[in-house]
């Protein structure tokens, strides 16, 4: 079996907004609508996971830039976070002796590294759930009727900042 530095990670293309913001990199998902944040470490690493580098070959184009733990380290706490937020394309399923396949080693590995999270995940609201509250100023009933937008209370029948 191959060694987890020999994995060579493909970042998601299909169904995804990538919006470079300075040095982070915000990922929205349109099937989910979930926005994944990126911050700088993490970004290089995204731009790098082309399914033709192996981690162990993103870890050392990276080696200067380690900021707490190893190169590969970082990496690996990289891309677990890109397995929790559905962002790679390819991560091969190949078994291991033990029954384990790649994506369950990669876990295994990065879950006891000490590494600090590299991205963020939140989920986007619908369309549907923003229009439902009241905006600033609007007229609202403190216990009947729509609710007023997070950050504001109803107050004297009007929607006023908390």
């Amino acid at each position: 079996m191959p060694m987890p530095s020999e994995i060579r990670p493909k970042a998601r293309t299909a169904r995804i907004v990538v919006r470079e913001l300075g040095s982070e990199v915000l990922i929205y998902d349109l099937d989910s609508h979930d926005a994944t944040c990126l911050n700088a470490a993490a970004s290089k690493v995204w731009k790098l996971c082309d399914g033709k580098r192996t981690i162990g070959e993103i870890s050392a184009e990276l080696e200067n830039e380690a900021c707490g733990g190893s190169a590969e380290e970082n990496v690996l706490t990289a891309l677990e976070n890109f397995i929790q937020a559905n962002l790679l394309e390819e991560v091969p399923e190949i078994e291991t002796s033990d029954g384990e396949n790649r994506r369950d080693v990669l876990r295994g590995i990065v879950a006891s590294a000490t590494a600090i999270p590299l991205a963020t995940t939140i989920s986007v609201p619908a369309m549907a759930q923003i229009a439902s509250c009241l905006g600033r100023r609007e007229r609202c009933r403190r216990f009947f009727g729509p609710e007023c937008c997070p950050g504001l209370e109803c107050r004297r029948r009007r929607c006023r900042p908390e």
